[in-house]
């Protein structure tokens, strides 16, 4: 009776394994979806200048979150800011448009961005195409803006 009872239980226990590994991968691509939603507005769009500083303070308090920036004031700048102020970070490739292994400099603050004497000022009505960067793991690690 025991083996009986047993043997019911490993059955119904392997016929439903695979509809909750089905339901776990459902529940995380969800998951994933919801916290990409954060990322919509910045994901292959023309975007102002003062949705840079938008995403700045949005993105405040994400950790290894980086954004990157190319200008095109006085020849090509390339440069990148950390919304939650770390003064490194991942190593950008502004041509392809992909992380890189090493670390690069990420000390621009928003008051560089927004003091029309400094170097890596951009008005804030300036146009800019942004692009969602995923790390190596597929997570949304960094924001690309590429002035047009």
């Amino acid at each position: 009776m025991t083996v009986g009872i047993l043997s019911a239980g490993i059955g119904l226990y392997n016929k439903t394994t695979p509809y909750t590994e089905a339901t776990n991968k459902k529940l995380q691509s969800q998951a994933r979806l919801a916290a990409d939603m954060n990322y919509t507005p910045y994901d292959n769009q023309l975007v102002s200048g003062s949705m840079i500083l938008t995403a700045n303070r949005q993105f405040a308090n994400e950790s290894n979150f980086t954004l990157y920036i190319e200008t095109n004031k006085g020849g090509v700048h390339n440069f990148a800011m950390s919304p939650f102020g770390t003064a490194s970070c991942s190593n950008f490739n502004f041509t392809s448009g992909q992380l890189q292994s090493g670390t690069m400099a990420c000390n621009v603050l928003e008051s560089d961005v927004t003091s029309p004497t400094s170097s890596y000022y951009f008005s804030p009505q300036a146009r800019f195409k942004s692009t969602v960067v995923r790390d190596i793991n597929k997570r949304i690690s960094a924001l690309y803006f590429q002035m047009q």
